[in-house]
C-alpha cells in the first residue's frame, strides 16, 4: 500500500489479480458462472451426439471406471466388449453408470450421469445390438478412414475386427445433468461520479 488511499500497489500481485481489478475499475464485471440442471431433451441430446463415454461399474469393493463406445437409439444404450474385468464385475453386479461431457474449459461444459442396468445380449437381439453399433458407430472408425500409410502392408486393417464377442445395453433408470458456463456482463462504473 502506498501513502495515497486512493492508490494501490499492486507490485507483489498476479498478473491476474491485476488485469482483474483493472477491468472492474474500468467498470466490466468480467467473469460470472451460471450453473444449471439440465433438462431431459438437453441431457437426451448430449447423449445422442457423443458416442464415447465413461461406464461406471463397482464389484462392491472398489468403483471401476473405463471409456466406451457407445450408441443411443433414443431409449436404451447399446455397448459391445470383450470377456474382461468390466463384464466379470456387470454380470455379478448389473448397477452401472455411463457419465459424458463436453468441455470447452474449466469454467465451460455440459456433463451428464445416466444411471442404469446392465443386460448381456444373446441371439438375435445380440446381432441387432451389433448391427446398431456398426450402422451407426463404426461407420466413423472404419478402413476408409485410416491412412494405409500408417500401418505395414503385412497388416491388413479389416472392419470385422471392430466387432466384439460380447454385445450388451444399459437399460436407463436415471439421468441427470449439469452445465457450467461463463457469462461476461459489463456494468457501468457509477465512483467516478463522486
Amino acid at each position: 500500500m502506498t501513502n495515497n488511499k486512493d492508490t494501490y500497489d499492486f507490485s507483489h500481485q498476479s498478473k491476474q489479480v491485476k488485469t482483474s481489478f483493472a477491468i472492474i475499475q474500468m467498470g466490466i464485471l468480467f467473469e460470472k458462472n451460471m450453473h444449471k440442471e439440465l433438462t431431459k431433451s438437453e441431457i437426451t441430446g448430449i447423449l445422442q451426439s457423443q458416442n464415447i463415454g465413461r461406464l461406471g461399474c463397482s464389484d462392491d469393493k472398489h468403483p471401476y471406471v473405463i471409456p466406451i463406445t457407445y450408441y443411443f437409439d433414443g431409449k436404451q444404450i447399446y455397448c459391445q466388449s470383450e470377456e474382461g474385468k468390466k463384464i466379470k464385475i456387470m454380470r455379478k453386479n448389473p448397477n452401472v453408470c455411463l457419465q459424458i461431457d463436453i468441455v470447452n474449459s474449466m469454467r465451460s461444459y455440459k456433463s451428464i450421469i445416466i444411471y442404469g442396468k446392465f443386460e448381456e445380449l444373446t441371439n438375435e437381439e445380440a446381432l441387432e445390438a451389433s448391427k446398431l453399433l456398426e450402422e451407426n458407430i463404426f461407420v466413423i472408425l472404419t478402413r476408409s478412414r485410416i491412412h494405409q500409410f500408417e500401418h505395414q502392408e503385412k497388416s491388413e486393417i479389416d472392419d470385422k475386427d471392430r466387432i466384439k464377442t460380447i454385445t450388451f445395453r444399459i437399460n436407463i433408470i436415471e439421468m441427470t445433468g449439469r452445465s457450467e458456463q461463463e457469462v461476461i456482463e459489463k456494468s457501468i462504473n457509477n465512483t467516478s461520479a463522486k
